[in-house]
């Protein structure tokens, strides 16, 4: 006898949108910003650390939206609204902290 999986498992396609997409858009962003169009910016370990907080802070912004996301929709609907309002909140909330950090904003 064979299980199927319920709507509720965080595996397959929707694990990879949710979590690779928002990995691409860094991964693009670092080969434009910090790599001048290059891929000599993966040398730099301190080019890694700025792709991995970029990266959780979109995966943040995922999970943020997804709270408020209601269960009531499809699973297709959920993972493309959580992606893409989840990668744009993410990358608010990190030039939020940046310019937080920075004295930016007071």
């Amino acid at each position: 006898m064979t299980t199927l999986p319920s709507a509720h498992s965080f595996s397959g396609r929707p694990a990879i949108m949710l979590l690779g997409l928002p990995l691409l858009l860094v991964f693009f962003m670092a080969f434009i910003d910090e790599g001048f169009y290059d891929f000599r910016w993966m040398r730099d370990p301190g080019n890694w650390i700025v792709v991995g907080l970029y990266w959780m802070a979109m995966i943040l912004g995922e999970l943020l939206i997804a709270l408020l996301v209601p269960r009531s929709w499809s699973l297709h609907r959920k993972v493309w609204v959580i992606t893409g309002l989840g990668m744009v909140s993410g990358l608010l909330l990190m030039v939020g902290f940046l310019a937080f950090v920075t004295g930016f904003i007071r």
